[in-house]
């Protein structure tokens, strides 16, 4: 991924949190990653242009109170942040929660709990991916 790009993850839960930062440290993923705990504190981040944007959001679709589907919403409504991709963490394959994230453009989806080698697997897929593009808007 862009070294000098932030990863943002917004996760509740504190083991899932860790299992992503040592993932992306093992897979050798430079990325600074900035955790925030609530959708509140990440779209103040987000909207902070003091911040660096993230290059990517790994957001826990299983926020309490529907507060997700809240970021979800306020995000792709504001046009400095809405085209950061961002990947969910989902505990369950509900359908209408998959769904209604396709409609708000979720760019893809990962398995909780977090397996670790799953992981591995993910982060890799990531890194590639988000290497590939930043050479891709290099050569535009």
């Amino acid at each position: 991924m862009l070294s000098s790009s932030q990863i943002l993850l917004i996760e509740n839960n504190d083991d899932d949190a860790k299992i992503v930062e040592l993932t992306l440290r093992d897979v050798r993923i430079t990325n600074t990653l900035v955790h925030k705990v609530d959708v509140e504190s990440a779209l103040e981040y987000l909207r902070d242009k003091n911040q660096p944007r993230p290059c990517i959001i790994l957001l826990n679709l299983n926020l309490p109170q529907m507060q997700t589907f809240k970021f979800l919403k306020a995000f792709k409504a504001d046009d400095t942040i809405r085209k950061i991709p961002i990947v969910a963490l989902i505990s369950s394959e509900n359908d209408k929660i998959v769904a209604e994230s396709f409609k708000l453009e979720i760019a893809g989806f990962i398995e909780k709990p977090i397996d670790y080698k799953k992981f591995i697997e993910v982060a890799r897929a990531l890194d590639i991916q988000w290497t590939l593009k930043r050479y891709q808007n290099e050569d535009q």
